[in-house]
């Protein structure tokens, strides 16, 4: 990779499109995985010159991972039976959760986005007694503050008690509080580093700000590949390659 780059034979960018990107790299999830040889042909072809220091933000920059990327989300909202999705990655279950409460809030007041929360009111969410230590985190680092984290009580099995939350829905109600999400935990207090919705369009709505020098509309290919916009965070590391890595291999 290093003495072609410094060929003057060699093309300053090697373009191709997502269409032709596709029909050279398979990046399908099967059952049945692929052979070794085919798993070291994609590694060969892809590692050196994006592993490396990945920043998947547009189609450009990282072209086999954001396919990738892509591809491994709707796997994954048609395994839980999301008939439209969108999805990303992130670091970890507590930036999962994050994003989770950031969508909830945007979803019921787009307008805070500009006009920020203050003329709002109180906002409240309510969740699992065991639920992660994270949402409290992101409900103070979002401006609700902990005290607005209204936990509800479980059953010996971890399960939700819906009396309970009944109750305290209708008392924050009763307080001029207005709700703006229920976080479910599937009586497990984790969240996992790959977040899913099946609004389409909202993450980008919630988190974008439409760097001018990123994100042009009028790019030679179809800009819906530019996903960067719907992260908080713009340098990140392809976490996706480790996922689809794992299914295939």
């Amino acid at each position: 990779a290093v003495f072609n780059s410094t060929d003057r034979r060699t093309k300053v960018v090697e373009w191709q499109s997502p269409d032709e990107l596709k029909s050279r790299f398979d990046l399908r999830l099967r059952d049945e995985g692929i052979t070794n040889h085919q798993f070291l042909h994609v590694m060969k072809e892809v590692w050196v010159t994006d592993a490396l220091n990945p920043s998947v933000y547009t189609y450009e920059v990282a072209p086999v991972f954001t396919l990738m990327e892509i591809e491994v989300l709707g796997a994954m909202s048609d395994m839980i039976g999301y008939t439209h999705h969108d999805g990303l990655f992130s670091p970890g279950g507590s930036m999962s959760n994050m994003y989770a409460m950031g969508l909830a809030r945007h979803f019921a007041f787009p307008h805070a986005k500009k006009t920020g929360t203050s003329v709002l009111g109180r906002l409240v969410v309510l969740t699992s007694i065991d639920a992660h230590y994270s949402l409290c985190k992101a409900a103070f680092t979002l401006g609700l503050g902990s005290d607005n984290l209204i936990l509800v009580n479980v059953d010996a099995r971890g399960r939700m008690d819906v009396d309970d939350l009944k109750e305290k829905l209708e008392k924050v109600r009763s307080e001029g509080a207005k709700p703006i999400m229920v976080c479910a935990t599937a009586a497990s207090p984790q969240q996992c580093s790959v977040f899913l919705t099946k609004h389409v369009g909202l993450l980008e709505q919630c988190n974008s700000t439409s760097a001018a020098y990123l994100f042009q509309k009028d790019k030679f290919y179809d800009t819906s590949y530019d996903t960067g916009d719907k992260h908080l965070q713009c340098g990140r590391r392809a976490d996706v390659v480790k996922f689809w890595a794992h299914v295939e291999s």
